[in-house]
């Protein structure tokens, strides 16, 4: 798996793509009106959704002192797994095909999003392999792996399932 380095440690592309893409929206919104902004508690929701240790406002309204420094452990983990990063999508068939990253299988839900603005849920149907193998579950890493999807997709689009729903 790709990853960036951030305050020091290493971020995954899922958790880079989902808390970029939010504060670009975040950022979009605020200059179309700033006068009327309001943080929509939707991007705070999609910022959990990667977020890997409690946040804080950091250096926004001061400097910190050493009570806003967060050094325990994580209180919850992310509820959500990247589970695949989409590498084509024919429009035609409506079929994507997704490098798998972590398990899923048919029936489970899943969110789809992306930086142009790609988001939605849908549940996994019959899985395919790359040669039209019939497969119960995508369960090997950066194997290719296909199924019709609900809404058009884009390349490298990204695939996230929930942590513990229908494993």
């Amino acid at each position: 798996m790709t990853a960036y380095k951030i305050e020091g440690r290493m971020k995954s592309i899922h958790y880079v793509s989902t808390v970029t893409g939010a504060y670009r929206q975040a950022i979009d919104a605020y200059l179309r009106d700033p006068e009327g902004y309001k943080l929509n508690p939707r991007l705070l929701e999609e910022i959990h959704k990667a977020a890997n240790r409690p946040l804080n406002t950091g250096f926004y309204f001061d400097e910190p002192g050493h009570e806003d420094h967060i050094y325990g452990a994580e209180d919850k983990l992310a509820p959500y797994d990247f589970a695949g990063l989409v590498t084509g999508y024919d429009p035609l068939t409506g079929i994507a095909t997704i490098q798998q990253r972590n398990h899923f299988k048919p029936g489970q839900e899943v969110e789809f999003f992306g930086p142009g603005g790609t988001f939605f849920k849908q549940t996994v149907g019959a899985l395919q392999d790359e040669k039209g193998n019939t497969l119960d579950a995508a369960r090997h890493p950066l194997q290719k792996v296909r199924f019709a999807v609900d809404q058009p997709l884009h390349e490298f689009d990204m695939m996230r399932k929930r942590i513990g729903a229908n494993r």
